[in-house]
């Protein structure tokens, strides 16, 4: 269900690329909206398969649009302080592990999961009267056109050439595209691999079930340091992509050396590097999305990411646990997805040698 939610959020792409010409705060009032009746309908299905379809056609889409929206706003607001911007607005992901994990618990163990689903409604709600609050911005980039469009109109080939120009495909031909592209796959796949399997993984290290989910919450603290890379980056004392080569290495360090690491101590540690540098990562990359591709089309960059980060939804969550079932154990699985993030890195480096990215 959660799987299900997740690609439906990916692939509203298109969508959101349509709907933001009509303005970031219609966009987002109308995203909110959709989590909000979707959550509130939840409470009153009969079925498993209803639940999924709510999650599907309103809270995944909703969400997929947030997601994409509020990023090409950011940027469009804080030209001179982006990143610094980026970091605290991913620093809300901090907030909600550390104080809505332990909230929702409180919720389900007091009123039920219909109740809980109700109350996070409510919740959720919130997010409507802030859209309204947003200056509305839309982007005032215009795709390239054929000269020859107007006489090839009503026919086959202009509709796909204005669904070309329209969609800004054009990026899916840009080697610079592509480099950002895997790089923001490597760290979904990671990141993704470790919100499912942190916690089992711990539990096959004979941990308790309270100290794994307590444990847990160092990322969140690192998460919420990870902003701190932003005053570096808008300062000019390290580049962009300099910072992303030295952050993912950090981030795949800390699974790679997860086999070795057993105390408690030690796993806090590598836990909270593992935050930091995630949330760092995910800053980094739309720090980079906004120096090579310019603020005006961060909504079709961010939404053709999301689109294709789809299928790594599926992969992340399968991957791991395929690995546990064929090696019983997490070792081999933690240093597999440890290695993605640095192999992701080759384009980058490939375009820092020929173009000094």
């Amino acid at each position: 269900m959660i799987s299900t939610m997740t690609i439906a959020s990916n692939l509203v792409g298109p969508i959101t690329i349509v709907l933001d010409k009509f303005g970031s705060r219609r966009a987002l009032l109308f995203s909110s909206a959709l989590i909000s009746l979707g959550l509130l309908i939840v409470p009153l299905t009969s079925s498993i398969l209803q639940i999924a379809i709510s999650f599907a056609l309103l809270v995944g889409p909703g969400i997929g649009i947030t997601y994409v929206v509020n990023k090409a706003v950011l940027g469009r607001h804080f030209s001179r302080h982006y990143t610094l911007a980026s970091g605290i607005g991913h620093s809300g992901y901090a907030v909600g592990l550390l104080v809505l994990t332990p909230l929702t618990q409180v919720f389900l163990d007091t009123y039920g999961w219909r109740g809980a689903t109700l109350l996070i409604a409510g919740i959720t709600m919130h997010m409507i009267p802030c859209a309204a609050l947003i200056r509305d911005t839309t982007p005032q980039y215009a795709p390239p056109t054929e000269k020859n469009d107007d006489t090839t109109s009503g026919t086959s080939g202009s509709i796909w050439l204005r669904f070309y120009q329209r969609a800004d495909l054009q990026l899916l031909t840009d080697f610079n595209f592509w480099m950002l592209c895997i790089i923001v796959l490597a760290v979904n796949i990671t990141c993704a691999s470790w919100v499912v399997y942190y916690v089992p993984h711990l539990l096959v290290k004979d941990f308790l079930p309270r100290v794994a989910a307590t444990l847990s919450l160092a990322a969140g603290i690192g998460y919420f340091f990870g902003m701190t890379v932003g005053p570096f980056i808008d300062r000019g004392l390290i580049k962009c992509s300099t910072a992303t080569v030295i952050v993912s290495v950090a981030l795949s360090l800390s699974f790679l050396v997860d086999p070795w690491v057993s105390d408690v101590v030690a796993i806090a540690v590598v836990t909270f590097i593992y935050g930091l540098t995630s949330s760092a990562m995910f800053i980094l990359s739309d720090v980079l999305a906004t120096q090579i591709f310019g603020i005006d089309r961060l909504t079709n960059v961010f939404a053709w990411l999301d689109v294709l980060s789809a299928p790594v939804g599926v992969t992340s969550q399968v991957l791991p646990g395929w690995i546990y079932d064929i090696s019983g154990s997490y070792d081999i699985a933690f240093i597999v997805i440890g290695l993605i993030p640095m192999l992701a890195l080759f384009p980058l480096i490939i375009a820092k040698l020929r173009h000094g990215v």
